[in-house]
């Protein structure tokens, strides 16, 4: 629980403390670290990274840094046409290997209430001037792609489900099971550019699979539905520790709901995602918001390694604050006990002053 400390003056002029509790969030730390290992030396190197989390009403980024290795000739930082914030470096120096890093703390809120969205699915299309509203605009999410192409025996997978008139959050949930149940997430059983045909064929793949396939069967029904890039908390087996790097980048989708905006699912976890995700980048499919991208001139073959830990750092953040928070109460009650001295030896020193006084008008009259 966060909490926010208020100082207020009570009618006896000590200072009272009053203790307000906010929203559950989750405080979450992420180091990613990219690393390119070349088998001859690059002359130029041109890359692009989305590796800063987004700012959404489910998710505020707190701090952000961006290391690169070697340093960069030249780097800049910008907002792409879906809203994500994307880095551009070059390399002009020979180099042979690369080392892009990225560390950021974000606040993550619970997961929304999907089974409180009752309204019939079919009225969330996209359609006329409010279509072009949002973040990112949902008219950018309605069409085919190649990672994510419109198919008939998708569509229809999807339409088992969202029957006419069902409520948009109860087809959402049985939607994003029946994936997870449908498909088995296999580690390495998939690349990057394999087809999604493949993957309905085989019934089986990894998070960008199953992220792609929720939204090629969804954009068939004319929703709009985005492809998502993040990060997702994991635990260690009982008994033993985490291990650093082990985490991964992670995938899903998610769907626009009007006023409701974007609701985000995770099928390879059966999950709304919440407070264990990290939202990255948005974008039509994953060629949209790769982690890093770029070309180089030499280098011949290349070893690419990725490493990912996620903590969640809210109980040292809690335990900081409340060691504040006790620290601040010894500080107004010292200051109390000082100004309550003051008064007590101020009205002593007047005691003794008026004491003094009659003591001299007495020797006066004698």
């Amino acid at each position: 629980m966060a909490t926010q400390i208020f100082a207020s003056m009570d009618t006896r002029g000590a200072t009272a403390v009053t203790i307000n509790t906010a929203p559950s969030f989750k405080r979450l730390e992420v180091k990613h670290e990219t690393s390119y290992h070349y088998q001859s030396s690059v002359a130029l190197g041109y890359s692009l990274a989305w590796l800063t989390p987004l700012s959404t009403k489910g998710q505020r980024l707190l701090e952000h840094r961006l290391n690169v290795l070697p340093k960069p000739r030249f780097q800049h930082e910008s907002v792409d046409a879906f809203g994500n914030t994307q880095h551009y470096f070059e390399m002009h120096k020979a180099h042979s290997e690369l080392r892009v890093q990225s560390y950021a703390i974000v606040e993550s809120g619970p997961a929304p209430d999907v089974a409180a969205l009752t309204m019939p699915w079919e009225s969330q299309r996209p359609k006329g001037i409010g279509a072009a509203i949002g973040e990112p605009p949902p008219w950018e999410f309605i069409y085919s792609t190649v990672m994510a192409p419109l198919h008939t025996n998708y569509t229809e997978y999807a339409r088992a489900i969202f029957t006419p008139g069902r409520a948009l959050g109860e087809a959402l949930l049985a939607f994003n099971h029946q994936l997870h149940i449908d498909f088995q997430y296999v580690p390495g059983s998939t690349q990057v550019d394999t087809p999604l045909e493949q993957v309905w064929e085989n019934r089986a793949g990894v998070c960008q699979d199953f992220a792609h396939l929720a939204i090629a069967a969804l954009r068939g029904l004319g929703l709009a539905v985005a492809y998502v890039s993040g990060y997702l908390l994991t635990y260690a087996r009982e008994g033993e520790k985490k291990n650093v790097g082990a985490d991964a980048s992670h995938a899903w989708f998610a769907v626009w709901a009007n006023e409701h905006g974007w609701i985000h699912l995770d099928p390879t976890n059966d999950k709304v995602v919440g407070d264990e995700h990290i939202v990255l980048a948005m974008g039509r499919d994953y060629d949209d918001t790769p982690p890093v991208k770029g070309v180089c001139f030499g280098g011949g073959l290349h070893h690419l390694r990725v490493g990912v830990t996620v903590n969640d750092i809210s109980a040292s953040i809690s335990q900081n604050a409340q060691h504040q928070t006790q620290q601040q109460r010894q500080h107004i009650e010292q200051e109390f006990l000082q100004n309550m001295g003051q008064d007590i030896a101020q009205e002593m020193s007047q005691q003794q002053t008026q004491s003094d006084l009659m003591s001299a008008a007495d020797d006066i009259e004698s």
